[in-house]
């Protein structure tokens, strides 16, 4: 998914938060559900109470982005559960099998000047020997872009 710019007074952050919260109980332990990214590549800091929304937007306005989740995690069978009610199907023969099964695509949200900015993100659990946990910043997240564009214009 390609970068989004929404002004600020455009984007319905609360409204945002509000459908997240009703995903992230269903698919995650709730400790996980937001997490904190200084730059890509970097481990993630989870938010202790993600269901604060003024809290959320304070850290934006410091300068931090947030990463929410969009999947489930792969849990290496069937479907896979998405934020906005539907389901997607991992291709076998698709180059995004590669994720793991602890990984999970999601946005990547900061503030610049009067901006919201949304960045579609891959979060890797470290499910592999010797990998690490990390959230890395994506262009392409294959059949998931669609319906992550989708889901998030339906804020604004």
């Amino acid at each position: 998914m390609k970068e989004i710019r929404v002004p600020i007074e455009k984007f319905n952050f609360n409204k945002f938060v509000d459908d997240y919260i009703k995903f992230a109980p269903e698919v995650v332990n709730t400790d996980y559900a937001v997490a904190i990214i200084e730059k890509s590549g970097d481990a993630p800091e989870f938010v202790d109470d993600f269901e604060d929304k003024n809290e959320l937007l304070n850290l934006l306005n410091q300068g931090k982005a947030l990463f929410f989740m969009f999947s489930d995690v792969n849990v290496g069978q069937g479907d896979i559960a998405c934020a906005d009610g539907n389901e997607v199907e991992i291709d076998e023969d698709s180059d995004f099998n590669l994720i793991g099964e602890a990984d999970c695509v999601g946005f990547l949200i900061s503030k610049k000047n009067e901006e919201f900015i949304i960045k579609s993100a891959i979060h890797y659990g470290g499910s592999f020997p010797g990998s690490k946990e990390s959230i890395d910043i994506e262009t392409d997240c294959d059949i998931f872009d669609a319906p992550m564009k989708k889901y998030i214009e339906s804020f604004y």
